[in-house]
């Protein structure tokens, strides 16, 4: 029998009631549940729905929502070896693709029309200091999509990455600087006679090319 009573409690005066139920590894389960038997009979449909799709899950992972598979992906990149700021910036992104496609969208069934869709709200986004998202950062945003949904390929969760075909936007590069040795001596120069510990920070970037979040 998958639902029988068994008492009543003693904090409600309600009756109680067992549903029993197999999981998706074939091991019987049983849970109490107190109020009428037909809340009993709408908790056994629950589980035996979410029986159900784990079981569809495991035969056909593609049929995973977004927000499952962003859950798996996030898991194991917090044991990858990125910075805090990378993963901070995955997170993000997979956020905004959550807003933009809705996080229950099955996995397998994303395509690069759904990315294209993508490219276009986020491109009439604004940033946190209300400046539109400038190319350049629309670009840094589909390279974590790239990442992601190459990890679900390799993982074979997908057969095919949304992204193929996916056009980045143009980036117009600016010609960089670079200071010469005299400007960089004088510069230190001048540092030692303000404060040292600018001076040491300074030299630290000259020297190691680490990155100002590497540091501070």
């Amino acid at each position: 029998m998958e639902i029988r009573r068994i008492g009543t409690s003693k904090k409600t005066g309600e009756p109680k009631w067992q549903i029993e139920y197999t999981d998706a590894e074939r091991i019987r389960r049983r849970r109490n549940v107190v109020g009428t038997k037909q809340k009993a009979k709408l908790e056994l449909h629950e589980k035996k729905q979410r029986v159900l799709r784990e079981i569809e899950e495991r035969n056909n992972p593609s049929l995973i929502s977004l927000d499952v598979a962003v859950e798996r992906y996030m898991s194991v990149r917090s044991h990858d070896s990125v910075t805090e700021g990378t993963i901070q910036r995955d997170r993000l992104v997979l956020n905004h693709l959550m807003n933009i496609l809705s996080p229950n969208i099955f996995i397998g069934s994303i395509e690069p029309s759904h990315i294209e869709d993508y490219k276009s709200k986020r491109s009439e986004s604004k940033t946190r200091k209300g400046n539109l998202l400038t190319p350049a950062g629309l670009s840094a945003e589909l390279r974590h999509l790239r990442a992601f949904f190459n990890w679900l390929v390799n993982q074979r969760i997908i057969r095919n990455s949304p992204m193929v075909g996916v056009k980045f936007p143009k980036v117009v590069t600016r010609p960089i600087r670079f200071l010469h040795s005299e400007e960089l001596l004088e510069i230190r120069n001048c540092l030692s006679k303000v404060d040292k510990t600018s001076r040491d920070l300074f030299n630290t970037y000259i020297y190691t090319g680490a990155r100002k979040t590497e540091i501070l």
